[in-house]
């Protein structure tokens, strides 16, 4: 049932078109992906108050991200700097902090599906014979540093993220 989660998941994923790649998200590109300075004291907060966020962000209406626009679908200056308070108030460092949530999320679902990929080999044949490669999905949205991080606390966002 986890499995079947997951690959669900991944597949909403897709279909939103979280990742789908413009050339300035390409390896190729030469570009480097900004570290945002994750740190364990933000995942540590995100994951204490996450409930919590969700139900802000959902009176706010920002449940619908746009990573070209610093993710909030808005042009609201003050509807930004209230979110970015809204979740200082919950523990996480600043400076973007919205983006902190996306790189995030990204970066555990990036340890996530490794360790399915390496727990379900023939499923993940398959899905890599269909482009779903987790390297080329979500490394180049996550800067290492912030991916260290992410991984150090992996075990704390799955107990999060749990179905």
């Amino acid at each position: 049932m986890k499995r079947l989660c997951f690959f669900t998941i991944l597949t909403f994923i897709f279909c939103v078109g979280g990742f789908a790649q413009t050339p300035s998200d390409s390896a190729d590109s030469g570009e480097i992906v900004e570290c945002v300075g994750i740190t364990d004291d933000d995942i540590k907060n995100f994951c204490k108050n996450h409930e919590a966020i969700l139900v802000e962000m959902e009176n706010y209406d920002l449940l619908d991200y746009d990573a070209d626009s610093n993710l909030l679908m808005t042009d609201d200056s003050q509807v930004k700097n209230d979110v970015e308070n809204m979740l200082d108030k919950y523990g996480l460092s600043g400076p973007s902090r919205m983006k902190k949530i996306e790189v995030i999320s990204l970066g555990y679902a990036y340890a996530l599906a490794l360790q399915e990929y390496e727990a379900d080999p023939q499923t993940a044949d398959a899905l890599m014979q269909m482009g779903m490669v987790p390297d080329t999905m979500f490394q180049i949205k996550v800067h290492p540093d912030d991916l260290a991080v992410i991984k150090r606390n992996f075990n704390v966002l799955n107990e999060t993220f749990k179905m």
